[in-house]
């Protein structure tokens, strides 16, 4: 252990050598680890223990910096085409069939947002104004919500029907329905459970009619409030 106070002018000479030697060992190792007293203030040394440099304030070791400016172009380069590699694989994962083949700049200028349309396929289902025709109903049909919100559907025979992905709780969506009485007519349609009907409403029965239903829903389809907007629609007398 080191006294950086001495050697002094009073020392003996068969100590003298050693307190010289000792000091030099101290600044050899930065001060890493010894155990020196009366350090002058100012001192620095490396603490290998927490990685970092430090500076001897007359009491204790305190950090010499927060940070430091490190220059060294081997690694500025490497940190370079880092993030280059790092920029061109975040690009070809984003560059996907949800961004049809575009880039994430693409979409963030606006002049390309102002035309053309959204593939139906890529809007919630509460979204999708797509209409779909399934012609004959037979005795049971299946009206796929994420499909569209506007369906028609023919009355060959009495028909049930049942409602397929209905968006969650929350989230209010309707629909249209347009029913069409066959040639025959009187046909009817055994609607979901939990179906709720607006007053004085019903189905056209006569042959050929058109009966257009608006059904909307807000707690994922538990209930169905069912309205006619119009019925007996067909061709003039």
């Amino acid at each position: 252990m080191a006294n950086h106070n001495q050697p002094s002018i009073t020392t003996n000479y068969l100590i003298l050598l050693q307190q010289i030697k000792d000091a030099i060992a101290d600044v050899a190792k930065l001060f890493d680890g010894t155990t020196s007293s009366n350090i002058a203030v100012g001192t620095k040394r490396w603490n290998s223990g927490a990685q970092k440099f430090e500076e001897w304030n007359g009491t204790a070791w305190a950090d010499l910096t927060s940070t430091y400016n490190i220059n060294v172009a081997s690694a500025n380069s490497a940190l370079t085409a880092e993030s280059a590699t790092s920029a061109t694989s975040a690009t070809n994962a984003n560059n996907a069939s949800n961004l049809d083949g575009q880039t994430p700049a693409f979409y963030r200028n606006a002049g390309n947002l102002n035309a053309g349309i959204i593939p139906s396929a890529r809007l919630p289902s509460h979204l999708n104004h797509a209409h779909q025709d399934h012609g004959d109903a037979g005795a049971s049909e299946t009206i796929d919500l994420a499909t569209g919100n506007s369906h028609r559907i023919v009355l060959d025979t009495n028909c049930t029907l049942t409602y397929a992905n209905p968006p969650p709780a929350g989230i209010r969506y309707e629909f249209e329905l347009i029913v069409v009485q066959g040639p025959v007519g009187s046909k009817y349609v055994l609607f979901p459970a939990g179906t709720l009907w607006a007053p004085y409403t019903s189905l056209s029965p006569y042959a050929n009619s058109i009966s257009i239903l608006r059904i909307f829903t807000f707690d994922g389809g538990a209930t169905w409030f069912n309205r006619v907007i119009g019925k007996g629609w067909g061709p003039p007398e």
